[in-house]
């Protein structure tokens, strides 16, 4: 996938989205994880679980290329598969670097020309990596996800969504928030 054409996909996707649900933890102080409730108007608590997408290692991929730039990088997309984060950081004259990090390793292309789109700062992105994804996991059981995908919006927000695959082959697009709460869902 060329960085052009891997930034455009998800922007083209997520400009598609619209609301769907909202959840949310119902009181920020509780520690359980019961997901659910009987009344249907009720937010959904989204249950830790390890993640099956690389959202746990995307700070230390950050570190890693902010490292080799030496300091803090504005990026135009961040998204993990189950085998490697792909960074996307902007430069000058709207010119983007792509780094791929997988097993502690971070590599990177030559610079490319073309990119275009809201930028963000990697302090921007709070989400909890073990709840993330957890409750498009236990939503959609007959599903694979693909893609966790970070992209920038304005005014140095973010947005972050899931990429899945059904196994009758449909794809959908779910914006969710940083605890995990499905906020949209979209057919691809």
């Amino acid at each position: 996938m060329s960085v052009r054409s891997g930034v455009g996909f998800a922007v083209a996707l997520l400009v598609l989205l619209g609301p769907l649900a909202s959840c949310s933890d119902p009181d920020p102080e509780s520690t359980s994880d019961v997901v659910g409730s009987s009344d249907p108007f009720a937010p959904m608590v989204c249950a830790e679980a390890d993640p099956v997408l690389l959202v746990d290692q995307i700070d230390r991929a950050v570190v890693a290329v902010e490292a080799e730039l030496g300091g803090a990088q504005r990026y135009y997309e961040i998204n993990a598969t189950a085998a490697v984060v792909n960074l996307f950081v902007a430069g000058e004259n709207g010119r983007v670097t792509p780094f791929a990090f997988a097993a502690d390793a971070l590599t990177s292309q030559d610079p490319a020309e073309g990119a275009t789109g809201n930028t963000f700062a990697a302090d921007s992105m709070r989400f909890d990596p073990m709840r993330v994804t957890s409750c498009v996991a236990d939503e959609l059981t007959s599903s694979t996800q693909e893609v966790f995908i970070v992209l920038g919006g304005p005014s140095n927000a973010v947005r972050y969504s899931v990429l899945t695959r059904s196994t009758a082959g449909g794809q959908l697009l779910i914006d969710v928030d940083a605890e995990g709460a499905v906020l949209g869902v979209e057919p691809v």
